[in-house]
């Protein structure tokens, strides 16, 4: 997958995801699953938060956009929605400890990167749904958790592969 920000200032971020999969058999491509989306993270500012007491209540919030006509799967089943995360998870705190950098609040069009992570991984337990027994499944991504709410979908990903004995691989281009 990948996302572009289209328009971005200090409180608003509106960015273009779009997410392929191709599933081969016998190295022809059977099928290719693509979706695109939008997303609008706003900087909202939350007065008397008594759950969290913090004195800088700013926080990232996201609204979703699809146009189902441009999700042309080549089945009947390309409804977007299975491959968007929970609002709730991209409801970041701005200093949220994994999306800072150093000491600085952290960067708006980054809610866009994770929200992209999120669904790449909902995509990768859709496909795995379709695949049988030693049938592999290799990411553009390291298996990791890094930010919030993370490890809820790769823990979903995990049961199904598991479950199916699917081979799950991730392939990263960087190291850190």
């Amino acid at each position: 997958g990948g996302n572009s920000e289209i328009i971005r200032s200090t409180d608003i971020s509106l960015q273009f995801i779009r997410l392929c999969g191709i599933i081969i058999e016998n190295n022809k491509m059977i099928k290719i699953i693509k979706y695109e989306y939008y997303v609008l993270i706003t900087a909202n500012q939350y007065k008397n938060n008594e759950k969290e007491n913090k004195k800088d209540n700013i926080y990232y919030d996201v609204e979703f956009y699809v146009n189902e006509n441009k999700n042309n799967n080549n089945n009947n089943n390309n409804n977007a929605s299975k491959i968007l995360p929970k609002k709730e998870d991209l409801h970041y705190y701005s200093f949220d400890k994994t999306i800072i950098t150093g000491n600085e609040r952290g960067e708006i069009s980054r809610v866009g990167d994770i929200c992209r992570k999120f669904s790449e991984i909902l995509l990768a337990k859709d496909i795995a749904l379709e695949l049988e027994k030693e049938d592999i499944i290799i990411l553009d991504n390291s298996l990791r958790a890094y930010y919030t709410n993370e490890e809820l979908y790769w823990k979903e990903l995990f049961e199904i592969v598991i479950k199916n004995k699917i081979i799950l691989a991730g392939l990263t281009k960087t190291t850190t």
